[in-house]
């Protein structure tokens, strides 16, 4: 017979315990060339016992930075 598993298993067994949070940063910015809105996304890494608002503000100002460097 097969094994039950519930999904709060296979939750559990995919976090690892690292204690880090993942938050996805979805930024907005407008194309100079053609005035449409673009979006741009990244993945951060926040340690479990950093401080939220720091890192996603450092985050903000270099990803607007980038964001729009390459526009």
């Amino acid at each position: 017979m097969a094994k039950k598993q519930t999904f709060a298993e296979k939750v559990k067994k995919g976090t690892g315990g690292t204690g880090e949070k993942m938050i996805k940063l979805v930024l907005s910015y407008q194309s100079p060339e053609t005035g449409v809105w673009r979006f741009g996304e990244k993945i951060i890494k926040i340690p479990a016992d950093a401080n939220e608002k720091t890192i996603l503000d450092e985050q903000i100002k270099i990803n607007t930075a980038l964001l729009r460097s390459r526009a």
